[in-house]
């Protein structure tokens, strides 16, 4: 009865969102769902929130090559989408398949219904525009199926997807589970830049995280209505079932000045290029540590320069200190262009400037995370970096910030954002050597890519 329900219910949706569409494509959809039946081993499709003791598979490859779509947004929120738009083979089978391409066709049926009406409320466009949980349901099951008689879509995962890390969260399920979860995510990462930058809802930093403008104002509708009328009348560009959603998605980040995800990319060929190209000499047996990981602090205190914050030069000293005494070869500066709100500046940036320019830190010796935002996303973002760029992830770290920072970071409140957030942990946090100091170590599990933050993911 449950698995005829969730068959039945999304059978239902279908017709709904097709009830434009040609009634042909309709029924072939009814019947395909009327015949399917969840595999007994397998839940119905929902995305995890694995527990942090779950045991992960290592399929993280060093060497692995990212595919890219030609915006760094896009391929760090939505890296599934890349890999079926770059992969000319999945690309194909996806375009002829006949359940794809009729939610396609349902889709831009909503796509031409709000175009044709300039006076749709940011609401309704909302609405039309967002990806619903039985829509998700029922694409992630074609897609577990493509993958189950296609060759290219399995490859897409063991070669692509697996190696990567961004979907590091699935590294214990099956490939066909994994394109159904990554599916999933990817949908909700959508939705939420729609519910967030055309609704207005609250991200995860109310103040600095927000879109740009009033969106209850009609000025604000009629741009958002207008990034539709494109889709609308440039139709023929969209020629996967994902496009017209993550296109409209995409521009509403681009609509709010909201491309943070992509600011410094790439990063290996820019600010951390000398690092990078450092690290393969390091005597790691010569340390302490294998890296310090300084956060950052944004200039929102009064007497603060507006590049750089008083704070943050204190942290800076201590780091300088730390790396001069020898205790680790590294120094890992994390922190975005946080506040004020929508500044140029990023903090991360500014702070290496001021390390090189005041403490005698050479560039070889300073990675650069201009993403975090927040203390959950610093820690995880240095355990990335710390496995993609090859630094060895067995010898402890430490931490640094000003005391109450730590404070923070070694108590409950953190560890439970951290799980809110993520489901996870992402570091194992050690010894705190000093009042301004705590060891950790950092966790595969980092490297996965969430797009419910889509200016961290």
């Amino acid at each position: 009865m449950i698995e005829f329900s969730w068959e039945f219910h999304a059978t239902n949706v279908k017709f709904k969102r097709m009830n434009k569409a040609n009634i042909k494509i309709t029924l072939l959809l009814g019947i395909f769902f009327l015949c399917c039946k969840c595999n007994k081993e397998e839940e119905p499709v929902s995305v995890p929130n694995p527990e942090p003791e779950l045991e992960e598979k290592v399929d993280f490859d060093i060497n692995y090559s990212f595919l890219e779509s030609g915006s760094y947004v896009q391929d760090r929120n939505f890296y599934l989408f890349t890999l079926m738009q770059e992969i000319s083979n999945v690309r194909s089978e996806l375009e002829n398949d006949e359940i794809l391409t009729s939610f396609q066709n349902s889709f831009m049926s909503e796509v031409a219904s709000l175009a044709s009406n300039q006076s749709a409320s940011i609401e309704q466009i909302a609405d039309d525009m967002r990806i619903s949980q039985s829509e998700m349901d029922a694409v992630a099951s074609q897609l577990g199926n493509q993958l189950s008689s296609s060759i290219e879509i399995d490859k897409m995962i063991a070669q692509h997807a697996r190696p990567s890390g961004i979907f590091q969260k699935y590294s214990s399920v099956s490939n066909k589970r994994m394109v159904e979860l990554a599916w999933i995510a990817a949908c909700e990462g959508i939705n939420n830049i729609i519910e967030e930058y055309a609704l207005g809802e609250e991200p995860r930093d109310k103040v600095s995280d927000g879109p740009a403008y009033n969106v209850n104002t009609e000025e604000y509708r009629k741009k958002t209505w207008e990034i539709v009328e494109q889709i609308n009348q440039n139709k023929d560009d969209f020629t996967l079932f994902f496009e017209p959603a993550l296109y409209f998605s995409l521009e509403l980040l681009k609509l709010n000045n909201r491309d943070e995800a992509g600011k410094y990319e790439p990063l290996r060929n820019g600010e951390n290029k000398s690092a990078i190209a450092y690290i393969p000499s390091v005597n790691w047996g010569g340390y302490t540590y294998a890296s310090i990981l300084l956060l950052g602090d944004s200039p929102n205190s009064p007497g603060d320069d507006v590049r750089i914050s008083e704070s943050a030069k204190i942290r800076v000293k201590l780091a300088a200190d730390r790396y001069h005494s020898g205790k680790a070869p590294l120094i890992i500066i994390s922190g975005a262009n946080v506040y004020p709100f929508q500044t140029p500046y990023y903090e991360a940036v500014e702070m290496k400037k001021w390390m090189m320019d005041n403490y005698n830190v050479p560039e070889k010796a300073i990675i650069v995370d201009p993403h975090g935002r927040h203390t959950t996303t610093n820690l995880r973002n240095a355990s990335r970096y710390i496995f993609r760029y090859g630094i060895p992830d067995s010898i402890k770290s430490i931490v640094t910030a000003t005391e109450s920072h730590i404070d923070y970071i070694v108590s409950n409140n953190y560890t439970n954002t951290c799980f809110k957030h993520f489901g996870y942990m992402p570091v194992v946090l050690k010894d705190r050597i000093s009042i301004n100091d705590v060891e950790f170590l950092p966790k595969l599990i980092s490297l996965h890519a969430d797009a419910i933050d889509p200016l961290d993911p």
